[in-house]
């Protein structure tokens, strides 16, 4: 009888890895059990490449879907979870689909998905109250070496040699303008957002 620890092992394995070999005595119903558990090994893969191509729209715009579906379903493969929420999953896209064959004829794309992450990420933050001057310098001296300031949740910086905040606006604005070229430009943006809404400001 295996314990609970090793049930949840092995069905990881068998979800994740495709290794049904310690499921399989478990399993019944059907005159191939097998087959039937694939269902949800399919409902897995397909329900975390969907929630990477829908974070990432804008993404998807500029190369279009079926790169970035196939990317996406390499990324889940090597990369499963390590979180329980799925709003943190795929930190890393950007950079794992920068590697993709083919990525190379589109020089923008890690740094727009980069700023598309930075946006989702903010958009969903819950802003905390600011610490004003007065409270700081109310701080006893002696307390200070004490005390650790931190930047608001939804706030983040990204720096591009490309325009990318000019190609988010562009899809947003869900206009197709006779031509556009991109041109490489470096920028340095902050994105600051909380409860649905976010801004982009480029810094000098």
């Amino acid at each position: 009888m295996q314990s609970l620890a090793e049930f949840q092992s092995n069905m990881r394995a068998a979800i994740v890895n495709d290794d049904v070999s310690r499921l399989a005595p478990m399993l019944f119903g059907g005159n191939i059990p097998a087959i039937r558990f694939a269902i949800h090994q399919r409902h897995y893969q397909a329900s975390l490449v969907r929630a990477l191509t829908d974070k990432f729209p804008a993404t998807v715009w500029l190369v279009g879907s079926e790169f970035v579906t196939e990317a996406a379903g390499l990324f889940v493969r090597q990369n499963p979870p390590i979180t329980p929420c799925i709003a943190e999953y795929g930190h890393d896209f950007p950079n794992f689909l920068a590697g993709c064959s083919g990525a190379e004829h589109a020089p923008a794309l890690q740094r727009l998905a980069s700023l598309e992450w930075q946006v989702g990420r903010v958009a969903i933050a819950i802003e905390h109250t600011p610490v004003t001057m007065e409270a700081v310098a109310s701080i006893h001296p002696k307390q200070l070496t004490d005390c650790t300031l931190r930047v608001q949740p939804g706030l983040g910086y990204l720096a591009a040699p490309w325009p990318v905040d000019d190609l988010l606006s562009l899809f947003l604005s869900e206009t197709v303008p006779e031509r556009y070229a991109l041109r490489p430009e470096d920028v340095r943006l902050e994105i600051r957002g909380a409860r649905g809404s976010f801004s982009i400001t480029r810094l000098d």
